[in-house]
């Protein structure tokens, strides 16, 4: 579910219907990891992410321009449209 603050911000609240718990060795993964590979992995998931809605957003609108999907992409992806006004 999403609001939105007096910023424009969105965001989320938590359903605690819907968290999932890491088992064991996957938490035990983490936390051997140092803060750079965190972060390197954070980073991938990101880059992931963008392609993926990317790829979506050509597939259902091949007649978006590259800059309609840079707005889109950036729309859904919850940056306020003052900030995303100034990156496209």
């Amino acid at each position: 579910m999403r609001t939105s603050d007096r910023a424009g911000y969105r965001s989320f609240v938590i359903d605690p219907r819907r968290i999932e718990v890491i088992d064991d060795a996957t938490a035990k993964l983490y936390r051997g990891m140092s803060p750079t590979r965190k972060m390197e992995l954070l980073a991938e998931m990101c880059r992931a992410e963008r392609e993926i809605v990317e790829a979506d957003l050509r597939s259902a609108h091949p007649d978006f321009t590259d800059a309609d999907i840079r707005c889109e992409l950036l729309r859904r992806l919850g940056v306020p449209e003052s900030i995303a006004a100034r990156l496209t």
